[in-house]
C-alpha cells in the first residue's frame, strides 16, 4: 500500500544521494579507492547527534544536521589550519560525539524527572480533591449518641 511506496521512495532517494556523494567524494580525490570512505562513520554519527537527533531514533531536523555538519566541518579546517594532526582531530571529533551523547541522556533524564514531578504534583491534587469531597459529604456527627 502507501506505506510500501513511501518505504521505496525513501530508499530510492537515499541511494540517489549515496551516488551523489560518491561522485563528490571521487572528483575530490581524483581517483577511485574501496576505502575513501572509512572513518568518515564517526563524522557522520557525530553531525546527526549533534544536529538534534534523538539518541534513540527517530526525531530530528535537517536543518540541525546541516548546521552540525558544518560544525564539524569548521572545527576540522580550523584545526587543520593550526596544524593538528589527523588523530588530534578525530579524538576531538569523539568528543563532540560523547559530550553530544550527554546532553542527549540529561535531556532524558531532566524530562523524566518533571514527568515524575508532573505526576505526583497531579496525584497530590487529586487527593487533595478526593480528601475535601469526602469531608463535604461526611454525614454530620450527633451530638449524644
Amino acid at each position: 500500500g502507501v506505506v510500501f511506496v513511501i518505504a521505496l521512495i525513501v530508499f530510492a532517494a537515499s541511494g540517489l544521494m549515496s551516488a551523489v556523494a560518491s561522485l563528490i567524494l571521487v572528483s575530490r580525490l581524483e581517483s577511485v579507492d574501496n576505502t575513501a570512505g572509512v572513518g568518515f562513520e564517526l563524522v557522520v554519527i557525530t553531525a546527526v547527534l549533534l544536529g538534534g537527533t534523538d539518541f534513540k531514533g527517530g526525531h530530528g531536523t535537517i536543518i540541525g544536521t546541516a548546521l552540525a555538519v558544518l560544525l564539524i566541518g569548521v572545527v576540522e579546517y580550523g584545526l587543520e589550519l593550526v596544524g593538528v594532526s589527523a588523530q588530534v582531530t578525530t579524538a576531538v571529533i569523539g568528543g563532540l560525539l560523547i559530550v553530544s551523547i550527554l546532553v542527549d541522556l540529561a535531556y532524558i533524564i531532566v524530562g523524566t524527572a518533571l514527568s515524575f514531578l508532573a505526576a505526583a504534583a497531579s496525584f497530590h491534587l487529586l487527593e487533595v480533591h478526593f480528601l475535601n469531597l469526602k469531608d463535604r459529604f461526611a454525614p454530620p456527627l450527633r451530638a449524644g449518641v
